[in-house]
């Protein structure tokens, strides 16, 4: 994993992120346990949404797959065919708003490369 881009609103425990049908990736939630630095003050679930576009998803044409199945069992193999296989090094099939979570232990490939 490297760092590419840095969020413009904070997020801590209880924040998540969704991959979206398109690529893009849905970040939400934080839950601030102090609204200051003295801890005096409760804080407030962050309510604000952020959507992560990664730079590959604008250059030309992103690779186009056919044939496999609908489903894939956990463990199970499949085939797909493309045009563009010389050009792809590797591949991931996330299913769309596949879930992560900021506390995420197992090994699930993560959206954020």
């Amino acid at each position: 994993m490297r760092r590419v881009a840095d969020p413009e609103v904070g997020r801590n425990y209880h924040s998540g992120s969704i991959l979206l049908p398109d690529g893009r990736v849905l970040a939400f939630g934080g839950d601030s346990l102090f609204a200051d630095k003295t801890k005096s003050r409760p804080g407030r679930f962050e309510q604000r949404l952020e959507i992560y576009t990664s730079p590959y998803l604008y250059r030309n044409s992103r690779p186009a797959l056919a044939g496999g199945h609908s489903t894939i069992s956990l463990g199970a193999t499949a085939t797909f065919r493309t045009p563009d296989a010389s050009a792809i090094k590797t591949a991931r099939l996330i299913h769309p708003s596949s879930t992560t979570h900021v506390t995420e232990s197992s090994s699930a490939p993560s959206p954020w490369v």
